[in-house]
């Protein structure tokens, strides 16, 4: 899992100083940092890439690029319904914002 996957990243690269990761595997990587006796964020910045519930059960409040589910879920149901309509289906414009929340896990 994420536990053992953030043990290995510091295990193999010592100078490790910044991790982007889901948000489970931010929130792993900042319990492996303190275990390590380090600290988030003057040794090892941490951001999360999704913006769930998970960004703020992780001890400190995780960094995040927060994605707009609601879009991405839109999105994906009128490209299903463009295929079994017998649209052509094209992704290519299909552009979902994302925003970044500064927290507790990255300097400035």
């Amino acid at each position: 899992g994420c536990a053992t996957a953030m043990r290995e990243l510091f295990d193999r690269f010592t100078d490790v100083d910044a991790v982007v990761s889901s948000d489970i595997g931010a929130a792993c990587c900042v319990q492996e940092v303190f275990r390590r006796g380090m600290r988030v964020p003057q040794d090892v910045q941490v951001v999360a890439y999704d913006g769930t519930y998970l960004t703020d059960m992780a001890g400190l409040r995780l960094t995040a690029v927060c994605q707009d589910f609601d879009a991405l879920a839109g999105t994906a149901v009128a490209r299903m319904m463009d295929a079994i309509e017998g649209r052509p289906v094209d992704s290519a414009g299909d552009v979902i914002p994302v925003s970044l929340r500064e927290a507790d896990t990255t300097r400035r």
